[in-house]
């Protein structure tokens, strides 16, 4: 499932969430936020209810960019697991080197 958030509603999706979590900051005019796009779709296919895909744009939701240390260098993949913070991602991915990078982030310790 992938969920659209603004500050607003950023902690009812994300920030108490306590399962698989894929966070992306980007916003609508950057290029590489804009060809993640088609790749989230992708990845929320393969992946199913295994994983909620939360997207911010850092315009809707500065507060929680800031929380997250989130600057102008965009897309942002942030990947959690229980609210915890298991793998941060900066830039573009291809779906099979996000899908390979949410496995390994996601393993049993």
């Amino acid at each position: 499932m992938i969920v659209n958030v603004t500050d607003a509603d950023y902690n009812q999706h994300a920030k108490d969430f306590t399962g698989p979590l894929m966070i992306v900051f980007g916003t609508v005019d950057d290029l590489g936020s804009m060809v993640l796009g088609p790749v989230l779709l992708a990845v929320d296919r393969q992946l199913g209810s295994r994983l909620t895909i939360v997207t911010a744009d850092t315009a809707a939701c500065p507060k929680a960019a800031a929380a997250w240390g989130v600057g102008d260098h965009l897309p942002v993949i942030l990947i959690l697991r229980s609210g915890i913070l298991e793998r941060v991602l900066h830039g573009v991915r291809s779906e099979r080197r996000l899908l390979a990078d949410i496995d390994e982030a996601l393993q049993p310790r």
